[in-house]
């Protein structure tokens, strides 16, 4: 009788079909959904390396592999990702968090820490929802409202708020730009502005990886012929919030220049910090408003 493959073999092979589908980080990739079908750690895949698996378990690890070599992405087969040293649940309908947006959060959060912990903040264009909830849970004293034209996003977001233990202070609208602010009644008590919004121009979607292209939702990603259209359209109507203090966005490569001379233009009296991610690119710009 053959003995059963050992996680150490299955690993290997699990690799290569990978690396043969084109995959970015075959052998991560492979440790990632094995240790989602063995309900481990990935940490402790080493230490089971010599162990079977049983039939059940290698059955769903091939409908896994067949579903990461069709290049859907990693995070929504394994229906969760991790952002700023929290797990979230994370599937088709938002968009995946980036590491750059960590940047965004943590930048916003340090400064609230500081000058104002009891902020009210809109996070417009939430999708899956951490950035308020990360927010929330970096600011105990904030109060949160998460708008997205998308009501598929705002239940995941609203799923996360409640997985992550702030519903009580993330208040989940639907619409766009402001409308839901002025709708709930509370565009005068927004002091703080945060948005991660569509800004890949549309012809450079093409360019984009497989796992993006293919898998994500378009609307999270298309920021029109030159990746402005959300600004173009959201930052004139940023003048109808009176207390507005600080606005804090995600720009794509190259759109430093255009972003805040918009905002210069929108937003009278207002400084513009532009700061880099960690490939120095870039990436994050704040915008104090006298």
């Amino acid at each position: 009788m053959t003995a059963p493959a050992t996680i150490a073999r299955i690993l290997r092979e699990a690799a290569r079909q990978l690396v043969d589908a084109g995959v970015d980080s075959p052998e991560f990739d492979a440790k990632v959904l094995l240790a989602d079908v063995l309900d481990t750690d990935i940490n402790q895949i080493p230490l089971l390396r010599n162990q079977p698996i049983s039939a059940d378990q290698r059955q769903r690890l091939e409908n896994y592999l067949r579903r990461r070599s069709n290049r859907e992405p990693l995070q929504y087969i394994t229906g969760e990702t991790e952002f700023v040293g929290h797990r979230f649940r994370c599937d088709p309908r938002a968009m995946i968090p980036r590491p750059e947006t960590e940047l965004l959060v943590g930048t916003l959060a340090a400064h609230c820490q500081r000058h104002r912990p009891e902020a009210i903040i809109a996070d417009i264009g939430t999708g899956c929802g951490v950035i308020a909830v990360s927010l929330a849970l970096l600011l105990p004293y904030a109060r949160l409202y998460a708008t997205d034209v998308s009501t598929e996003a705002l239940q995941l977001a609203a799923e996360n708020a409640q997985l992550r233990g702030v519903s009580d202070r993330v208040t989940f609208l639907p619409g766009a730009y402001l409308r839901p602010l002025e709708d709930a009644g509370i565009l005068e008590q927004i002091q703080v502005v945060v948005t991660n919004p569509p800004y890949v121009a549309t012809d450079d979607i093409q360019d984009l990886s497989p796992e993006v292209r293919n898998f994500e939702p378009q609307q999270a990603l298309n920021g029109g012929a030159q990746g402005l259209d959300f600004y173009r359209a959201f930052l004139p109507k940023c003048e109808r919030l009176p207390h507005l203090q600080l606005l804090a966005t995600e720009i794509g490569i190259g759109q430093a220049p255009a972003v805040s001379s918009l905002i210069t233009e929108y937003l009278t009296a207002t400084e513009v910090e532009i700061l880099p991610d960690l490939a120095g690119i870039l990436r994050i710009i704040l915008a104090w408003r006298e």
